[in-house]
Formats: structure tokens, C-alpha cells, sequence
């Protein structure tokens, strides 16, 4: 891996000594000259001066009139033309992140010292603007509330965006910079909204850094690092952007411009501060926690040598505790000392006797009379329950409050350097992340901490060999690592989260895993302009590798038990076993992937007239084929299909066996094409139609592969078991097997039963005696071997209209369309089994679960945009509403918090559900914005008590998500105390759609997802499914949870601070509220039937708190 990396250091300095370029510099400034009758002008001087750095750039106009400055910095330019015979003209220009800023430029005729300002703004009309996206620059940020100075509050102000980030007040973390590892923004937090457009899950987004990528290699659509918002000079949310520079990026494109240095020291010192006492009691969770964050941001930027060199840093701290816990359910000590006498072999009561419940209170106790009625033959006080004592409490139902600690720091350097009077540019950036964040339990032996460290380095360079030839290039890396980690090691002898189907909670972790991962991508551009045209030609390299240690597997894992009896008696009902080695032993779960792609692509901004671009492009990307990184990690045992005249039979055939590859071959031939035009049909440029049309192809990462190729035989012996699995498991089951309480490293003293194994069969599979006869029925998880890249077509209609006050109205159409998109499940499950058989027998006895990837599914989006921004003197501001729908095939059945499982009732059959996706929001709306009172006339007094007040605002209002009713009780029949029955494919999977017989569609008020949004009567079980089975009429995603609501609001003032460089100097004190109104917006509806908190819901986003801020900035 070092040696790799080292190859491509060399080779990248040895590019940049003979005169190639790197950039972080992604904006370009073109036009077109003419004079007052619209006659072209060529040869005209062209000179874009850079207000922060004083550096020029020089060009003539073409033939065509047409002038370009391609791969320059987003920022502050002034735009000086001149031509003999006409005055000098000379307009300001604001250039933004990845955006190509149209100026047309009249000439009037005159002297060339006769100087011309022209006046225009950066929120007004950009003729050559094809993209659907919303720019915010520093001095826009600054006006808006940032809860806990998060700049992921920024994603969701895209147009056409759904999903939301709730700021945390300490009660959980909420989505934040300071995430753990890699993390998706919305997504973070205890309750999901991950950030989605053009109808395409958040996995498809992409984020940038200085217009290079910062991609997880392990999880799809999360972000390795986010700058704090002192660090950022810009940010630009593209919904749609038709450029070729990047591929997987059919969803959101957010790219973030940091700050450089500038030729004059400018800095700042920020604190933030928020507590319990300025918080409201959050709902489900009558008492205000006691918690505390503290955010200190300390930037400085200058000349290193003015004209020429700049530097600029950040440092962010984090220190905070945040409140966790709310409704808990615990079982009661009571009941594990009976136990320990009831049962004094058990492993249970030892293990919870050694973990009493320590922060809990409030809490009702359910007693045995009612957990355990008595009857004649059944109940407390009988033999069925050992004679338990009908008095004894079984379980605390109350709620629980943890202060986790939640620590963290960020700084960057960053460091410009100009040559040739600012022709060529170099540019490098470090970024540093860590932090801890602690789990406490309500249990205080099984707390835990996840520690993570990021870094991430660019070195950028652009060199001009001409005014109209640039070369480019751009090299980044970065490496995450994050773990979770026990705080008493003995505690891991304890199978991870058990479930008990009765609704007491054991709070353990999964510790014992550790992940860490390298991102690295080169890119490579050459601008030419040709006249009209302005081509750009490029090169990118990404190589990624994903590496996890999953220790945690050396335990029981996904345990479930009928009741707190059954647990106390070891005695489970479900379990999975994942390090089973090929010879009986333990195997160390150690996985490791790699890939490297090459992408080359052309693109052509023409000039086709002074009011008409055209931009196409066309991209070929190379997605490699992931390989084992060159470390401990297991080797890859793919699945390789067989024989048979269907999908079902190839599958059902399948063998394993090493490959040094994921695929059959390099994923090649991936070709997206893309183009926008924009157009302003009046010449006084204030009308623009613009649109476009584009392909998305979208490939796994490491990480999906490396979690699933490994995992098959003969590396490990996966079993997931239940009751209804074959004899010879259920002794894994009964008892559940617990570690020695001594040992602090994997495997933890567990001892599971003797495993013996003969060798492998023909088709890999480990046998289970030495005839093999019989196999042991492990899992297998993999990919079609001939995968193929997952594609979007993303397109878009809109006009654009400026008005009074600088004031422009929008109106755009937006759709996408995906095919090819992956889908997967267990193809041995066969409906029917457990009528047959009377277990779980499957289809072939030789494997277990056969989960299996393939291309395959559809997806289709339609959407309205309506936005209007505002930038006029001290006043900024941007709102949209989005009406939209999406909808595909196999849709999952909800959002966090409930049953996720996607809708398919076999696998073979993936289609028979089509509906709204999980994350469908049909009305979203968003505002933001900010005024400063400017200066009144030159009375010190009068501006001291009146100018410098400051008030911004973030409001958004989205529906609620669709969701499925389901029913995850085992295959049984209908009675009178479970009327819905379950398991209706008959098939071991503990899954079923019920029939819906009610009237309500659509979403539920927050009074009915309080008080109980369904009767359960509604619903009944498919008829007759005991003897054939089937799931019931109730079609996909038909409900929806409550909307979301909430209003972001601060207030702050300005003092100038005269003997800090003049008047240059102000000291700030702010107010900022999150939820300002203390709207309750309720989390998702429990969609399971047979949960305890079936049809309501059982938690809640943040409620109202203030955070107080002082700011010195100079």
C-alpha cells in the first residue's frame, strides 16, 4: 500500500516540475464583448483582477468576441475590458464553487481612459448558468444560525432537497462535523433524515473539498471529513450539475471552497456556548438532561510575502457532554436474583448481576401477575415459570439519562503561493479530525466509547502557458479510522444488543471493531479555448481501500429471546455465528478490499451566440475490480453460479471458491454523457431558460465488498439460526453461550459447541461428517460476477426570471429515471417450508441464507421546483418549495427507527412491490436568510445602540416519509391473543405484509402518531396463508409519518472596536435558537404489529434550545 502511494507522489511531482498544474480553482469567468449596436468586438483586452490577492489575469477577446478564464478560485474578481475607440469598461464579478459565471460586456464608444462601471451581483441572472443549485458565500453563513457551528445544516438548503438535519441540543448527537468515522448528514443522528435529491437515496450524493472528493471507500454516500464553517469561504448545492469532471454524483453535489489567505491579516476568535438551562424538556422525555457544549473556533489569514505567498489556519474544539437515554424499559434486579437461585447454571443472571441498572429512574414496575398470568397450568407461581413469585417485579418500564462525553477537534493549514504575477497557482491544505464519543449505558458496565481520526491533504497547482491554454491538476488523500471500544473489556463475554421480544433492554455495544480506510484521487485538466469554444480534456485516478476488524463477531450475535425468562435461561430463540472457522476454530472476522478507477472526459462550453451556451460533455470511466488489501485480511470467496435454465436454479447451484478478484473482470465501459444549455432570450439578460440532460453511473465501494466476499466458506462458517433451523443447531441456541468474564481480547473465553468439520465439497461447502452427506448450512453472501454499474438519468427544464430589488424568480421541472440498480436477498428460503417440513429446511440443504446481489431494479422521479432569492444592500435571502415523488421498485418499508426491510415477498419476484421510496417526500420548503442594519450617518451614538444588529433565519417544513405495515412474528398460525398470526411466507423468515381493511391513506396528524395512528382490528392476515402462503393486500408505502417543522432563528450585534486596526475590528454577541417554536416533531410510526409501540411514535426530534456566542473578528 505505502509503495503505491509513494509511485504516485513521485510521478505527481515529477508531472508538476515539468510544467503541469493541480486546482482546487474550479470556477471560470467567459462572455462575449460587443458594442451598442451588438456587434461583436474582437481583440479586446480582457483583465480579471482578483480583489483578495491582487493578482491579474490577461486574455483578448476571439474572433467571436468571446473571451474565457478558466480554472480560477471562487471569489471577488473585477472584470476591466478595453478596445480602442471605447471607453474602458470595468464590473465586479462574484465567481462561485464549480460555477460558470456568464458576463456579456457592452462597449460604449469613447476614450480608453473614459472609465465605465458597470453594476451587478452575484444573486442576479448568470446567462450561462445551466445547473439547478443555491450559493452561500462566508458573509452568508456568518448571518445564519448554526446550531453547535455544524456546517452540515448547510446541505439541506439546496433547491429541490429533502430530508433535513436536526441539530442536537446535547440530547444525542445529532448530525455534526464532529461525526464518528465517516458519517452521512441527516443520517448521524438518532432518528434518520438522510439529505436526498432527484428522487435518489442519500448513497448517491457526493461532497468536495476544494472541488476534489472526500467520499467514504467503506459506506456509499458518507463523507470522510466537513470544514467548520470559519474554514469556508463558499458552498455551492448543486441538485443538478451536467458537468463531467466527476461520475457517481446523480443525487446532491456539494462542493465547499475553503479560505486563503489574503494581503491583509484578517482573523477571528469565536465561542459558543448551550446547556441544559437554556434547553426545553424534549418530548418522551419529561426532564431536561443535564448536558453542555462548548464550540471555541480561532482563525488567522495573511500575506506571507504580499503579492505572492498567503497562508490561512482554523482550530475548532469541541467539549461537551450530551444527554442521552428517554423511555427505557430494563429488567428488573428483582428478577435476576430470583434467577441466579432459579437457575444457577445460567450464565444470565451472573452476567446481569455484575451489571445492575445505575442510571434509571421513575421507573413502573410490571410484575409476574401481569408479565406471567397464573393459570391452572401456566403462568407465575407454576412450574412453567419455576414457581416465580407473582409479586416479583419482571421489568422497569421508565425512562433512563446518560451525560456521554462528546469531545472533539478540527484545524487546518492552508497555504497559496502565486507565481508570474499570478498566472500560476499552487495551493496546499492539510485537515485534521479527532474525536471520542462516549456510550453510556443505563448499565454502567457495558459503557463504551467510539474514538475516531481523520486527516486529509491536497496540493493544487494551475500553470498558463497561454491565455487560452491552462493546465491543471489535483492530487488529494485521506485516511479515517474509527472503533468502538469497550470500558470494562470483561463486559464484551456478553452476547452484543440480545433482544427480548417483551421490550427489556440490555444496553451493550458492539465493541470490538475497528475500521480504517484511504481515499485517494489525482485529477488532471487541460482549458483550451478554440473561439467559441472552451474544451476542457481531463484525466482522474481514484484508488480506495476499506479495512475492518470485526471482533465482535467472536460473540453470539442478533440473540433474541421469547421473554426475560427465556433470556435468564440462556434459552434463545434466534442467533447468528460469524467466526467459525472452515476447521471448527475460531476465525478472526478481518476483512480488506481495494480498487483503483481511471476516468477520462471532454468537455465544451460553446459560445454558440452572446446569449446562448451550450455545454456537452462525455465521460468513460474504468470502476476497476476490488482485490484483497495486501494485509491480514481474509482471502475473497466469491459466489460463482451453476447450472440451471433460471435464475433461481444458477443461484440454488452456486459454488465458492479464492479469487483474487470481486468481478470477473475490470468494470470498463462505463460512458456518461452529458449536457445543459442556458439561454436569455432578452437582451437586457434578465429572462434565462435553461436545462439539461445528463447519465449517472454509480459502482459498489470497497467496503460493500469486503464485508461480503470474505464472509463465505471456507474462511468462516456462517450460521443464522432459529428454532425452526434443522436439529443438529439447536444447540447453539439452548444454551447461548457467554465468554469467561476474564479474558479482554477476542474470542473473550466463549465456548461454543464443538464444532468438528471434514474438509470442503466440490462446491466449497464445509462438511459435516466425513462422507459429507450432510454440510454445515452456512451462509453465503455475494455479487454477481458480472455486475454492472448502476445508471441515472437526471434531466431538467426551468426558467429564471430577475425582477425588481434584484429579486429572481425560478421555475424548473426535474425528473430522473434508474435502471440497473442493485437489489439482493436469500434466494434458499422457500415459501411454504415450514408447512412442509416443519422447520426450515430450505431449498438446498447445502448453504443456509443465500443472500445474492444483482442488477435488476427500476426507479422513477418527477419534481417542481419554485424558488426566489434575494441579495439587495444588507438583506439576503433564499427560499424554494419542491413538489415531488419518487418511487421504485421493492421500495423498504420505513426510515430508522422502524422496520426497514425491503418489500419483497420472494426474491425471485423483485418487482411485485413498486411504490413511493422510504425517503419520498411530496412537499418540502426551505428558507434562509439574514439582515445587518447598516451604519446611520457619522453619529457615533446613533450607530452604537442602532447600526450592527443582525438577524438570520433557517426554516423548513418537509411531509412526512411513506412507510409498510409489517409483522415480524415467527411462522405461526392466528389465535385470539395474536390475531395477525405470522411468518406468512411460511418460509423461517420472520417477516409478513398483513391486509389492510381501513380507509386512511396517506399521513398521520401528531396527536393520532401520539395517541395511536392504527387499530389493530385494521389489519388481519392474509387468508389461508397457512396453507398457501403469501403476504396480504396491503399495497406498498401507503402511510406516511408526520411532517417536520422547525425554524432556526439568531439575533446578534455588532461593536466596532476602534484600537484594533482602525474600525476594522468588531466584537459580536450573539443569541441563536433552534426550534425556535418549540414545534414537537415526532419520529417515524412504529410499523411493526407486533412491537409495544406499534402505531405510534416513540421518539422525537430536538425540541427548542439557545446557544449564546461572542465573536471578535479583525
Amino acid at each position: 500500500m505505502r509503495s503505491r502511494y509513494l509511485r504516485v507522489i513521485i510521478g505527481l511531482f515529477a508531472l508538476l516540475w515539468s510544467s503541469i498544474a493541480i486546482a482546487q480553482f474550479s470556477g471560470t469567468v467567459q462572455g462575449t464583448v460587443s458594442d451598442q449596436t451588438g456587434a461583436i468586438v474582437p481583440a479586446a483586452s480582457v483583465v480579471l483582477h482578483n480583489l483578495a490577492t491582487g493578482g491579474d489575469l490577461q486574455t483578448t477577446t476571439s474572433s467571436s468576441g468571446s473571451f474565457f478564464f478558466p480554472s480560477i478560485a471562487p471569489g471577488s474578481y473585477q472584470l476591466r475590458i478595453s478596445a480602442p475607440g471605447f471607453s474602458t469598461s470595468q464590473t465586479d464579478v462574484q465567481v462561485g464553487a464549480n460555477e460558470v459565471r456568464g458576463v456579456n460586456v457592452e462597449l460604449r464608444i469613447g476614450a480608453t481612459d473614459t472609465l465605465v462601471n458597470v453594476a451587478t451581483t452575484s444573486e442576479g441572472i448568470n446567462p450561462d448558468e445551466t445547473r439547478v443549485q443555491s450559493t452561500l458565500t462566508s458573509e452568508n453563513i456568518g448571518l445564519l444560525p448554526l446550531p453547535n457551528r455544524d456546517t452540515t445544516m448547510l446541505v439541506q438548503l439546496a433547491p429541490g432537497v429533502g430530508g433535513f438535519v436536526d441539530p442536537s441540543n446535547g440530547i444525542g448527537y445529532g448530525s455534526s462535523i464532529f461525526g464518528s468515522g465517516t458519517f452521512q448528514p441527516g443520517s448521524n443522528s438518532s432518528i434518520s433524515a438522510p439529505i436526498t435529491a432527484n428522487g435518489l437515496p442519500g448513497a448517491s450524493n457526493l461532497y468536495l473539498i476544494d472541488d476534489l472528493p472526500v467520499m467514504s471507500t467503506t459506506t456509499r454516500g458518507n463523507i470522510t471529513i466537513l470544514p467548520n464553517p470559519d474554514m469556508i469561504d463558499q458552498v455551492s448545492l448543486q441538485t443538478q450539475t451536467y458537468s463531467v469532471e466527476n461520475g457517481q454524483s446523480s443525487s446532491l453535489q456539494t462542493a465547499f471552497t475553503t479560505k486563503s489567505g489574503a494581503n491583509s491579516f484578517h482573523g477571528s476568535l469565536d465561542f459558543t456556548y448551550t446547556g441544559r438551562f437554556l434547553s426545553a424538556s424534549k418530548v418522551f422525555s419529561p426532564s431536561n438532561f443535564n448536558f453542555h457544549r462548548q464550540n471555541f473556533v480561532a482563525a488567522l489569514g495573511g500575506p506571507d510575502w504580499k503579492d505572492r505567498t498567503y497562508v490561512f489556519g482554523t482550530e475548532q474544539l469541541l467539549r461537551s457532554a450530551g444527554a442521552g437515554g428517554g423511555l427505557d424499559t430494563w429488567l428488573a434486579p428483582e428478577l435476576v436474583n430470583w434467577a441466579q437461585t432459579a437457575y444457577p447454571t445460567a450464565m444470565g443472571p451472573k452476567a446481569l448481576a455484575m451489571a445492575p441498572p445505575t442510571r434509571v429512574y421513575n421507573g413502573v414496575p410490571v410484575l409476574a401477575s401481569a408479565a406471567f398470568p397464573h393459570t391452572a397450568s401456566s403462568g407465575c407461581e407454576t412450574p412453567a415459570t419455576n414457581n416465580l413469585p407473582c409479586s416479583t417485579p419482571v421489568r422497569y418500564v421508565g425512562q433512563s439519562a446518560q451525560t456521554n462525553p462528546y469531545n472533539g477537534t478540527q484545524w487546518n493549514i492552508r497555504l497559496d503561493q502565486l507565481f508570474r504575477g499570478g498566472k500560476d497557482r499552487i495551493y496546499g491544505q492539510y485537515i485534521h479530525l479527532n474525536q471520542t464519543s462516549g456510550f453510556l449505558s443505563d448499565r454502567a458496565f457495558f459503557d463504551s466509547a467510539s474514538p475516531s481520526v481523520t486527516w486529509y491533504w491536497s496540493i493544487n497547482y494551475v500553470r498558463a502557458f497561454s491565455s487560452r491554454l491552462v493546465n491543471e491538476a489535483h492530487f488529494g488523500a485521506a485516511r479515517t479510522w474509527q472503533a468502538i471500544e469497550a470500558a470494562n473489556p470483561i463486559s464484551q463475554s456478553v452476547p452484543p444488543t440480545p433482544r427480548i421480544n417483551t421490550g427489556s433492554s440490555i444496553q451493550t455495544t458492539q465493541n470490538g471493531t475497528s475500521t480504517r480506510e484511504h481515499p485517494l484521487n489525482v485529477r488532471d485538466t487541460v482549458s483550451w479555448n478554440l473561439g467559441a469554444h472552451s474544451l476542457r480534456l481531463g484525466y482522474q485516478y481514484f484508488h480506495g481501500d476499506s479495512y475492518s476488524r470485526q471482533d465482535r463477531y467472536a460473540r453470539p450475535f442478533s440473540t433474541q429471546f421469547t421473554n426475560e425468562l427465556t433470556f435468564l435461561q440462556d434459552q434463545a430463540t434466534n442467533a447468528s455465528y460469524f467466526s467459525i472457522g472452515g476447521d471448527g476454530k475460531y476465525q478472526p472476522q478481518i476483512y480488506g478490499s481495494q480498487v483503483s478507477w481511471n476516468g477520462i472526459f471532454v468537455d465544451d462550453q460553446w459560445k454558440i451566440r452572446p446569449r446562448l451556451t451550450l455545454n456537452v460533455g462525455i465521460r468513460y470511466d474504468d470502476f476497476g475490480n476490488p482485490s484483497k488489501t495486501d494485509n491480514d485480511a481474509l482471502d475473497f470467496y466469491p459466489i460463482f453460479t451453476g447450472s440451471g435454465s433460471d435464475l433461481l436454479s444458477n443461484v440454488l447451484n452456486a459454488s465458492t471458491r479464492r479469487a483474487d478478484n470481486a468481478f470477473v473482470s475490470r468494470r470498463k465501459g462505463n460512458i456518461q454523457p452529458r449536457g445543459g444549455f442556458a439561454w436569455t432570450p432578452a437582451s437586457n439578460g434578465k429572462l434565462l431558460v435553461r436545462g439539461g440532460v445528463g447519465l449517472y453511473l454509480d459502482s459498489v465501494q470497497p467496503g460493500e465488498v469486503s464485508m461480503n466476499l470474505p464472509t463465505n466458506p471456507p474462511n468462516r462458517i456462517s450460521l443464522s439460526l432459529s428454532t425452526s433451523s434443522a436439529p443438529q443447531y439447536q444447540a447453539f441456541l439452548k444454551p447461548i453461550p457467554y465468554g469467561d468474564f476474564q479474558t479482554p481480547v477476542a474470542p473473550y473465553g466463549f465456548h461454543l459447541p464443538p464444532v468438528v468439520t471434514y474438509g470442503t465439497d466440490s462446491k466449497g461447502n464445509v462438511c459435516y461428517d466425513p462422507s459429507c452427506t450432510t454440510k454445515f448450512a452456512s451462509g453465503l453472501n455475494g455479487y454477481d460476477r458480472d455486475l454492472k454499474s448502476q445508471k441515472v438519468m437526471v434531466y431538467s427544464l426551468g426558467i429564471e426570471q430577475e425582477s425588481v430589488g434584484r429579486t429572481v424568480f425560478s421555475l424548473t421541472y426535474v425528473g430522473s429515471r434508474g435502471y440497473d440498480l442493485y437489489y439482493g436477498g436469500d434466494y434458499n428460503l422457500l415459501p411454504g417450508d415450514l408447512i412442509v417440513n416443519g422447520f426450515q429446511k430450505r431449498r438446498t440443504q447445502d448453504w443456509g441464507q443465500m443472500t445474492f446481489y444483482r442488477n435488476g431494479l427500476t426507479s422513477n422521479y418527477n419534481g417542481v421546483i419554485f424558488a426566489i432569492r434575494q441579495s439587495h444592500k444588507g438583506l439576503f435571502w433564499k427560499s424554494s418549495y419542491t413538489w415531488s415523488h419518487a418511487l421504485q421498485d421493492a421500495p423498504n418499508a420505513g426510515q430508522s427507527n422502524t422496520s426497514t426491510t425491503q418489500l419483497m415477498a420472494n426474491v425471485i419476484a423483485p418487482k411485485q412491490y413498486y411504490g413511493s421510496t422510504a425517503f419520498d417526500r411530496t412537499h418540502v420548503f426551505s428558507l434562509s436568510g439574514g439582515y445587518t442594519v447598516p451604519r446611520v450617518g457619522e453619529n457615533r451614538l446613533i450607530n452604537l445602540t442602532a447600526s450592527g444588529w443582525r438577524l438570520g433565519t433557517i426554516i423548513t417544513a418537509e411531509s412526512g416519509t411513506p412507510f409498510t405495515v409489517v409483522n415480524t412474528t415467527a411462522y405461526t398460525a392466528p389465535t385470539a391473543s395474536n390475531p395477525l398470526g405470522g411468518g406468512y411466507m411460511a418460509d423461517g423468515n420472520n417477516f409478513g405484509i398483513p391486509s389492510y381493511n381501513g380507509s386512511h391513506r396517506g399521513a398521520f396528524s401528531r396527536e393520532e402518531a401520539r395517541n395511536g395512528a392504527f387499530v389493530l382490528s385494521d389489519f388481519s392476515a392474509p387468508v389461508n396463508y397457512t396453507k398457501t402462503p403469501g403476504m396480504g393486500n396491503q399495497a406498498a408505502n401507503i402511510f406516511r409519518n408526520t411532517g417536520y417543522f422547525t425554524v432556526n432563528a439568531n439575533l446578534a450585534k455588532g461593536f466596532a472596536i476602534p484600537w484594533i486596526r482602525g474600525e476594522k475590528a468588531t466584537f459580536t454577541l450573539r443569541g441563536e435558537a433552534s426550534n425556535l417554536l418549540n414545534r414537537a416533531n415526532l419520529g417515524p410510526i412504529g410499523n411493526v404489529t407486533n412491537s409495544s409501540f406499534f402505531g405510534k411514535s416513540s421518539t422525537s426530534f430536538n425540541p427548542r434550545f439557545l446557544q449564546l456566542g461572542g465573536r471578535l473578528e479583525f
